[in-house]
C-alpha cells in the first residue's frame, strides 16, 4: 500500500468514517426465489418459452427483473440479496 493511501485511509477513519464487510449474495435458483416472492404474499406464474415469462403484479417480468423485486424484498427485511445460481 502507498503511503498516500495509508494517510488517505487514516484521515477517513479520523474523520469518523467506518469500514464495513459487505457479506456475500445469497446463492438462488428461480424457484428459490419464487418461493421467497410468495413466502412475501407476492405470487408469480412462471410462463415458459415467454422472453418475460413471469407474470407478477400484473406484470410480464424477465428472471432478471423478479430478481430484482425480490432483492428489495429481501432489503426491507435487512436480508442479503440473491445472485442467480442456475
Amino acid at each position: 500500500m502507498k503511503p498516500s493511501d495509508e494517510l488517505a485511509i487514516a484521515e477517513f477513519l479520523k474523520d469518523g468514517g467506518r469500514i464495513l464487510k459487505v457479506e456475500p449474495d445469497v446463492p438462488a435458483t428461480p424457484q428459490d426465489v419464487l418461493d421467497f416472492l410468495e413466502s412475501c404474499g407476492v405470487n408469480a406464474k412462471y410462463f415458459p418459452g415467454d422472453p418475460k415469462p413471469y407474470l407478477c403484479e400484473r406484470r410480464r417480468l424477465s428472471l432478471r427483473a423478479l430478481v430484482e423485486l425480490a432483492n428489495k424484498h429481501r432489503h426491507a427485511r435487512c436480508l442479503r440479496p440473491f445472485s442467480l445460481s442456475v
